[in-house]
């Protein structure tokens, strides 16, 4: 087994996803006992999550002012006093560095009306933020403030295998910009991360013997990309990896993004855009509910599907609409598929369906393609992570398409990638090849 190294007391590691983010840490004495924080609560329907949202709100000045649901619910009641002009507020803004080749200093990322501001800033100002909020939560215990200094601690940001080694290194120097020292600091691929810890625990997975010496494909779900890499674990508990990570937007953000464009189809465009611009804490909360009934949702699921939505976004439609939603349901041929009741909406199962199946079906059709490769034939297990990954409808897909698989998803699959983490930083050596490509040189300008 690799050495832990010797320089640190504690590893923590930052999960900077595209919808949710947040960290765990361990200490160096107890490597195993990685700990998460205890829990982001949207402060209104006592929802706590294990991360938060990705979501950042910047005041009228330029300046940062909150992360997570506080800046989601910072900016939802200043537009319900009609006092968010001039506030930013940024969502799920880690996409951009799956879509840009070309980064530099002037690469702009846009908030929720369009406006633009340096990337470089916002992801420096979120990295910073998840640092202050470790930090502060530690240090304030005082058998550890007693011990411990920043210069003890290995920081760990994870990253997607499949981004280009340009939007790595933008990571990289934005967490520098955010304070974490560069000595201190290593990049971890995500999918990498989740074998790790998977291999790490062995009742998640059964019989891990099973993966020693043979090839096994890790599939990280997150919110918006999936990743995909083959690896094999070696006799001396170190990982090889067989195939360059690829992947694709295939997260689960594609599928809230099928529900709301399948709700402006219904309801109408300026009657969607209105409720989003005027009545932002109704629009997240709604958002919020969709994230927890779409995990329940399965392959099996028949009959009407009920959503929560809002009395106000039926308010609007009524009055800016020319049309009943009786009669629209009905021209629509929707009769016996949509109803409408109080502040929920019920939809058929099929209907459903086909906001999961987009994304899900690119991304089999992706692993398959893998699959087919002759030198990778002997791939039989499959595990899979990522907040995604707790979808039923998900596993059900990948048990039906995939048969002649075994597909393992282990406990808290969400958590997964952010515990490895942690374990990369602790054995640094624990990865031993990698297939590599071409870096350039780079750096911001």
């Amino acid at each position: 087994m690799s050495s832990h190294d010797p320089k640190f007391k504690l590893v923590v590691a930052f999960d900077f996803g595209t919808t949710y983010s947040g960290y765990a840490f361990s200490f160096r004495d107890f490597p195993l006992h990685i700990k998460t924080n205890c829990g982001w609560s949207d402060g209104a329907d006592g929802l706590v999550t294990m991360k938060a949202p990705t979501c950042l709100l910047m005041t009228p000045e330029d300046e940062f002012h909150s992360f997570g649901y506080e800046a989601e619910n910072k900016y939802s009641s200043l537009a319900a006093e009609d006092k968010h002009r001039g506030w930013l507020l940024f969502r799920r803004f880690k996409m951009l560095l799956h879509n840009t080749e070309h980064l530099n200093r002037k690469t702009t990322v846009t908030d929720i009306n369009g406006v633009s501001r340096p990337a470089i800033k916002i992801f420096t100002m979120a990295i910073r933020y998840l640092k202050h909020h470790f930090i502060t939560n530690v240090f304030q215990q005082p058998e550890i403030g007693t011990f411990l200094s920043e210069r003890d601690i290995k920081y760990v940001l994870t990253v997607p295998a499949i981004w280009s080694s340009n939007s790595k290194h933008f990571m990289r120097e934005a967490a520098v910009e955010a304070g974490l020292e560069d000595r201190q600091l290593k990049l971890c691929l995500e999918p990498e991360a989740a074998s790790i810890w998977c291999l790490s625990i062995t009742k998640s997975i059964g019989n891990v013997e099973h993966f020693t010496g043979v090839p096994f494909m890790v599939i990280d779900l997150g919110g918006g990309t999936a990743d995909i890499y083959v690896n094999e674990k070696k006799d001396d508990h170190t990982f090889k990896e067989l195939y360059k990570a690829g992947g694709g937007p295939w997260g689960g953000k594609a599928v809230d993004e099928n529900f709301v464009k399948w709700l402006m189809g219904l309801l109408g465009e300026t009657v969607m855009n209105k409720f989003k611009e005027e009545h932002m804490c109704e629009y997240f909360d709604m958002l919020r509910n969709f994230e927890m009934a779409k995990r329940s949702f399965s392959a099996d699921t028949t009959g009407l599907v009920s959503f929560k939505l809002s009395k106000i976004l039926l308010q609007l439609f009524d009055e800016n609409s020319d049309s009943d939603l009786r009669t629209i349901i009905s021209e629509s041929n929707l009769d016996g598929f949509v109803e409408f009741k109080d502040d929920h909406i019920s939809v058929d199962s099929s209907i459903v369906a086909t906001w999961f199946l987009e994304p899900i079906s690119q991304m089999i059709e992706y692993v398959k393609t893998i699959l087919a490769r002759p030198d990778l034939s002997k791939v039989e297990n499959i595990l899979v992570v990522g907040g995604f990954s707790e979808s039923k409808f998900v596993h059900d897909e990948l048990n039906e398409k995939l048969k002649d698989k075994t597909i393992t998803i282990p406990q808290d699959p969400g958590l997964a990638v952010v515990r490895g983490a942690v374990r990369f930083g602790q054995l640094p050596t624990i990865v031993s090849s990698r297939v590599v490509k071409a870096v350039p040189n780079f750096k911001l300008q």
